[in-house]
């Protein structure tokens, strides 16, 4: 990351420094640079579409690096979740009950050491309303 910015940086400072009203010293700078004429319209698009590029890559990169440090709590935005664990209880210090929704169901659940069995069968939602 530090060598790719790095680059960034060099190849940037040496584009700027011809950007000077300096004329071109070599036949080929003034090929490249062409300072002897109206900029083309065709040079001007490929500069905005390199510049919209980069715009998106920073965009994607700044998303990138927000789902990395928020342990992808941004990418769970938006969607339905099935499972939904409504309560938790312990019992014991080694012993848990849920109670969970599945699909609009109600399960009653314990959890210990040793295993996880299931109190009671899917359920109705209206029933406890």
């Amino acid at each position: 990351m530090k060598k790719i910015l790095g680059m960034l940086f060099i190849y940037g400072s040496t584009v700027l420094s011809y950007a000077d009203d300096a004329a071109p010293t070599s036949p080929v700078e003034s090929f490249i640079f062409k300072t002897d004429h109206i900029p083309s319209y065709e040079a001007t698009f490929i500069k905005m579409l390199i510049t919209l590029g980069g715009l998106l890559a920073l965009v994607f990169f700044t998303i990138w690096i927000l789902k990395k440090i928020s342990n992808g709590r941004f990418g769970s935005l938006g969607t339905h979740k099935k499972i939904i664990v409504l309560e938790k209880k312990p019992l014991s210090p080694k012993t848990l009950l849920y109670l969970i929704e599945l699909d609009g169901k109600k399960i009653l659940i314990s959890e210990s050491q040793l295993e996880v069995r299931t109190l009671s069968h899917p359920v109705e939602e209206d029933m406890y309303n």
